[in-house]
């Protein structure tokens, strides 16, 4: 069975489950099962079943404010207190308690990586990545432009781009931090056209920065 899961009282997270007997190991329905896609395509969202989970079934607290699947079919879930496992049936917690990346565990962002592991933005403690259970802090010490991150996305070439609550947008390449100046200090939201494009979206409006790194104003049509 499909699920659409809402985690939280204060925030709507809406997304499409798989069951738990197929949780580990695959990816979204539509991304690797064609057929399931079309087939369920065209349903209602009251054809579905809903489920709602909070803090009463596992979760540190109901403010989820992201939520990322990685490549072995879990689902993670970020939260004021920490990152989320769900594998469908039930959370696990990883707080201040997993590592000293952690100790800060206020989380803004998540992107899973196409290695397999999960990029995860903070308030005040940064960039993390985690994988097989290690964790690799990068702060203003290793150029980020600030240590509130806001928004994460990996591009298609391998460019991990960082959105900040505060001080604009950087990239990563190499594990090489590079600042890009923007338009904006409070960055919203990234993301890429099919031209390898990237669209930065702050509170003056959107950039589209292309291949060559030139920039332009996105404005309505």
């Amino acid at each position: 069975m499909t699920h659409y899961a809402r985690v939280t009282r204060s925030l709507l997270v809406t997304t499409l489950l798989l069951t738990p007997a197929a949780a580990r190991g695959q990816m979204i329905a539509h991304k690797q099962d064609p057929e399931t896609y079309a087939a369920t395509r065209g349903r209602a969202l009251s054809q579905y079943a809903l489920d709602a989970w909070d803090d009463r079934h596992g979760l540190p607290q109901n403010s989820v404010q992201a939520i990322a699947q990685t490549t072995d079919g879990y689902l993670w879930l970020g939260t004021q207190d920490g990152i989320v496992r769900f594998d469908g049936v039930r959370f696990t917690v990883f707080g201040r308690d997993a590592s000293p990346a952690l100790r800060r565990p206020y989380i803004w962002a998540l992107e899973a990586a196409r290695d397999g592991g999960l990029w995860i933005g903070t308030e005040e403690a940064g960039l993390i990545y985690a994988s097989n259970g290690k964790y690799t802090s990068y702060t203003t010490s290793n150029g980020l432009p600030s240590n509130w991150i806001s928004t994460i996305y990996e591009a298609a070439n391998g460019q991990l781009w960082i959105g900040t609550r505060d001080s604009g947008v950087a990239r990563m390449a190499n594990g090489l931090v590079e600042r890009i100046a923007v338009p904006g200090r409070s960055v919203n939201s990234i993301t890429e056209d099919a031209t390898g494009a990237i669209y930065v979206a702050t509170g003056k409006g959107v950039t589209r920065i292309d291949a060559s790194g030139r920039q332009s104003a996105v404005a309505p049509e």
